[in-house]
């Protein structure tokens, strides 16, 4: 039976040996076998899993194989039984590379046949045995034939040119069982997307968020349910050949799909996930976006920020323009009731836009953003300001002995824009220093910068001057 996200093969295992299962299979009725499919992803992984609902037999032994993608982590493959009456007496995994070493191995001293165009006294067709390759040697009624002529063929049952997982079950099918079948795979991941939406007044964003789901396998999925799980796995390095992926297993029930068609978030142990309890196609070698988190409105502000690492010894003596950086302050939380959660928001890339006063939506520049907690701020990079600008110099440098040294720094800034402004200057000074003066007060911190929170009138300049001893 086949169909469109897995082929399943069941067969009765009448004293068949494992080789010969693709030859000697006994299919079930289409209507005899159903199946389910759960795909988690991480990161950079997938979780597969696959569960079989059995019909009622009179044999206690089954066999079933299953398609899986060449980039399966053979180590990580699970199967149980939720009866626990059922045993599994053998797994296989088999994935013949078809190159001129796997034809050799499989057709030597085996019959196989030319085709040959044409007319030929051989006729179209010749059979024998295959006694060597390159050149070819083949045996006919007797007769040796070197480099006979025409094409080699052969059936492709021969081989198994797909990843298959082969495995032999022992029960009591009297009763429908159901079995699952699980397995860890790489080249499938998945990624946050988030559109922000500013409005007019600055005061609050917009947050949509996507998901992107990356599909780089030969395999294409036709699911029940698929699972998206944020955070950072801990993987270990396998010392053994063959281990192309680390294990790691999670928990990933199916449950309710939000109204919106966005993801229904859950907690999942020290993770989070993003569940869609819906049909969902992903196909070989492709992409597929679904919504991941409905639209929210968080409270945010747009600030000027000038972050300077200071040498006290190597300040330029004339003025240098400095960039002024424009940040966006964002907090997971949201205008709700009191007690109503708040969703976490997974780490992705965050494209920032503005809506002008003509209600137009207009890119204003993109950031990464970092998985935000519940109640959490966060800080993301719009651009560098236009209309502010900055410069700097050191004003003054005396030496009192061979360790202290007495440094002025001054700073201009520059609002050529047509409302007021607040800038945060934040001031790292490097060594051991102690502050003599400034042009105004420092606020309070507990790291050792100075950090100054400057208001800035429309088409006006402002100037901050501070004096420091520092010590070698």
């Amino acid at each position: 039976m086949e169909n469109r996200f897995c082929r399943i093969c069941l067969v009765l295992a009448l004293g068949l040996s494992p080789l010969s299962l693709i030859a000697d299979y006994f299919l079930l009725p289409l209507e005899a076998v159903t199946n389910r499919q759960h795909l988690t992803l991480y990161a950079d992984l997938g979780q597969v899993r696959t569960r079989f609902q059995l019909p009622v037999r009179a044999e206690t032994n089954l066999q079933l194989t299953l398609e899986v993608p060449a980039s399966i982590d053979a180590n990580s493959i699970m199967l149980s039984d939720n009866s626990g009456e059922t045993s599994v007496r053998e797994l296989r995994y088999q994935n013949d590379l078809l190159n001129r070493k796997s034809w050799q191995s499989a057709l030597l001293g085996q019959e196989v046949e030319y085709q040959i165009e044409g007319d030929h006294p051989l006729g179209p067709l010749l059979s024998g045995r295959l006694l060597s390759l390159d050149p070819d040697l083949l045996e006919v009624d007797g007769t040796l034939i070197l480099t006979p002529p025409g094409t080699l063929v052969f059936a492709k049952q021969d081989f198994v040119v797909t990843p298959t997982l082969y495995w032999q079950v022992e029960g009591d099918f009297s009763e429908s069982r159901a079995i699952d079948v699980s397995y860890m795979a790489a080249g499938l991941s998945w990624s946050a997307n988030h559109n922000l939406v500013l409005d007019f007044d600055e005061s609050s964003i917009a947050l949509k968020t996507w998901a992107d789901i990356v599909n780089l396998t030969d395999q294409e999925y036709k699911l029940d349910s698929l699972s998206l799980v944020a955070g950072d796995l801990n993987r270990a390095n396998s010392p053994g050949p063959g281990s192309n992926l680390r294990s790691v297993m999670a928990e990933s029930s199916m449950n309710r799909l939000s109204s919106d068609g966005s993801a229904e978030h859950r907690s999942l142990k020290i993770y989070h996930e993003y569940q869609y309890n819906r049909p969902a196609r992903i196909r070989r070698k492709g992409t597929l976006r679904l919504p991941l988190i409905g639209q929210r409105v968080l409270p945010s502000e747009l600030v000027y920020q000038l972050r300077s690492n200071v040498s006290l010894y190597n300040n330029p003596q004339q003025p240098v323009r400095q960039p002024v950086n424009t940040l966006l302050r964002l907090n997971n939380t949201e205008h709700q009731p009191v007690g109503d959660s708040v969703e976490p928001i997974p780490g992705g890339i965050a494209r920032i836009y503005y809506r002008d006063d003509q209600g137009a939506i207009r890119f204003m520049g993109e950031d990464w953003l970092a998985s935000i907690p519940e109640d959490v701020p966060a800080e993301l990079t719009v651009g560098r300001a236009f209309d502010v600008t900055a410069k700097r110099w050191q004003t003054d440098f005396r030496r009192i002995s061979d360790r202290v040294v007495i440094v002025e720094n001054t700073l201009v800034f520059h609002n050529a824009s047509h409302k007021a402004v607040q800038v945060e200057v934040q001031e790292q000074l490097a060594g051991d220093w102690e502050l003599l003066e400034e042009s105004m007060p420092s606020e309070a911190s507990d790291d050792l910068n100075l950090n100054y929170l400057l208001t800035i009138q429309a088409g006006k300049q402002y100037q901050l001057v501070y004096k420091v001893r520092a010590r070698r």
